[in-house]
């Protein structure tokens, strides 16, 4: 079965969508709070390959990099994991600059139906 095949793969791209449409403010959440709101059904060190796959069918889709907003605790930067895969070979600055350009990008992304309908 294909993660994305995964109920739990689809219900963290439904947190995050819900999440992104109602705290255009405040984007950030912790992988902690995303683990929660799943009912604990996903312990939060085990977010990383569902956070991927959602990652993969955003950029093939062309929609902004949702999985930006998940954050480790105390941080305001997604983790290594994340630039590693998505932007590798970028230095700290850089990394902060893609950020707040994927941040913008989600902020600015009224729609996000095409995940919605390929996640059914």
């Amino acid at each position: 079965m294909s993660l994305l095949d995964n109920p739990k793969t689809k219900l963290v791209a439904k947190i995050l969508i819900k999440h992104v449409s109602e705290n255009k403010g405040n984007l950030i959440i912790t992988y902690g709070e995303v683990s929660k709101l799943t009912d604990n059904a996903i312990f939060h060190r085990n977010l990383r390959s569902h956070l991927y796959a959602i990652a993969d069918v955003c950029k093939e889709l062309g929609l902004p990099h949702l999985t930006a907003v998940v954050c480790r605790k105390g941080s305001i930067l997604p983790g290594d994991g994340f630039f590693n895969e998505y932007f590798p070979g970028l230095n700290d600055q850089e990394k902060h600059d893609i950020f707040v350009k994927c941040l913008n990008e989600i902020r600015e992304c009224d729609d996000w139906s095409k995940l919605i309908k390929y996640m059914e």
